[in-house]
């Protein structure tokens, strides 16, 4: 037999001789004769130690001759066929031997095929089958496997495992439909919830749009008064509306749950900011209190004098307020003192400004207010309640709206 595939690297080595080979021999010999596939008798493969097999040859015919040219061979090894590698198979197979009319091969426990002599009162509780394969009968035997008991453990214990699997998928399905009903049902809660709530935001929403455009309709409409000199008009108007927008900024950055006193003194929201020596505690107002504080700081601001400077030492405008008293009586007071004016020097108190000094802020507040003139300054002194100033229900109300919702799980 030669050396396949035939090249100039293979044509020089030595072929192998099959002959005289007491299997393979006889078996190419027949195909050869027969001209038809033959199967061999049961033999190593390829080595004496390698593992026992059938060896399948098929003549190859070239076109026009009538003699094979070759074979194409094809090896099986007789273990898997043999159930040898099913340790669950309650039979175990045994191949007839052809060559010993009394042998059979059997897989061992290391699942090799060895040969062994029949047992005739083993056969006859046997099951015998007879197959053909490459032109040849086999005779294959069934033998049921003797530890009956420990099959019998290995079955119910796979029988248990199957069952105990099934009742943990059955129960894990109830489970998990058990789950999703109660997380639809916490959704549609948190649903409702939100629906309800952001209804609320909206009514909320509405209410200060209104006030701060009814806020803005006043500002305009006593800044443009009939007489107005339009130049100052203007000016007041601009800074009026500045001021709004200052502190409605403030609002939206703390979530509409207040102002620090201190922020409404920003130099974006009053004119001479830099000239105004503040002090006091650094206190919450509520939204309603900050924009009526924001609009009573930049009337107050705007007509101070513009070109007088600072008194030796002392900063030419001093804003101060202080708390005093318990937390329940707790009272907010606010000092505005602008030094070295007169009411000949400072620029007279607008229609808008009087009635915001007067009567708006405090009783936004729910206090009470007053300005004079001292021999050297003009003061304005605004006393009210803390719980009006700060407004706890207000901010209350706002957290529930700016709180997350909570997740169903």
């Amino acid at each position: 037999m030669d050396v396949e595939p035939r090249s100039d690297q293979t044509k020089d080595l030595a072929g192998r001789s099959l002959d005289q080979d007491p299997i393979l021999g006889p078996m190419l010999m027949r195909a050869m004769t027969e001209m038809k596939s033959v199967a061999s008798n049961p033999t190593p493969l390829l080595r004496p130690d390698r593992p026992i097999g059938v060896v399948l040859a098929a003549p190859v015919l070239q076109e026009g001759e009538a003699q094979p040219v070759g074979f194409v061979t094809f090896s099986y090894e007789l273990a898997p066929l043999m159930l040898a590698n099913d340790d669950l198979s309650l039979f175990s197979v045994a191949l007839k031997d052809p060559a010993n009319e009394n042998g059979e091969l059997v897989a061992n426990d290391r699942g090799v095929v060895v040969s062994r002599t029949a047992d005739p009162q083993a056969a006859a509780s046997a099951v015998t089958r007879t197959v053909a394969f490459g032109g040849r009968d086999w005779s294959l035997t069934y033998y049921a496997k003797t530890n009956a008991m420990m099959r019998a453990r290995q079955t119910a214990a796979i029988v248990a495992a199957i069952g105990l699997a099934l009742t943990a998928i059955v129960c894990g399905l109830f489970g998990y439909v058990a789950y999703n009903n109660l997380r639809l049902s916490r959704e549609i809660q948190a649903r409702i919830g939100f629906e309800r709530r952001l209804t609320a935001v909206i009514d909320e929403l509405n209410h200060r749009v209104k006030n701060i455009l009814a806020v803005i309709q006043s500002i305009i409409t006593r800044t443009l008064r009939h007489g107005s000199d339009i130049d100052v008009a203007r000016e007041l108007l601009i800074g009026r509306i500045h001021a709004m927008s200052n502190v409605v900024s403030l609002l939206s950055e703390s979530q509409w749950q207040g102002v620090k006193l201190k922020g409404l003194f920003e130099a974006r929201a009053i004119p001479h900011a830099d000239r105004i020596a503040i002090s006091g505690p650094d206190i919450t107002v509520s939204a309603r209190a900050a924009q009526s504080l924001s609009l009573l700081f930049f009337e107050l601001a705007s007509h101070s004098d513009e070109g007088l400077s600072l008194v030796g030492k002392h900063p030419h405008i001093v804003a101060h307020w202080e708390v005093n008293g318990e937390e329940a009586d707790a009272i907010f007071q606010f000092r505005w003192e602008e030094f070295n004016t007169s009411a000949a020097t400072r620029r007279a108190d607008s229609d808008f400004g009087v009635i915001l000094l007067d009567r708006v802020a405090p009783e936004a507040l729910g206090g009470t207010s007053k300005r004079y003139f001292t021999d050297v300054s003009y003061v304005y002194e605004l006393t009210a309640p803390m719980e009006t100033v700060v407004d706890m229900s207000e901010r209350d109300r706002t957290e529930q709206f700016s709180a997350p919702l909570t997740s169903a799980r």
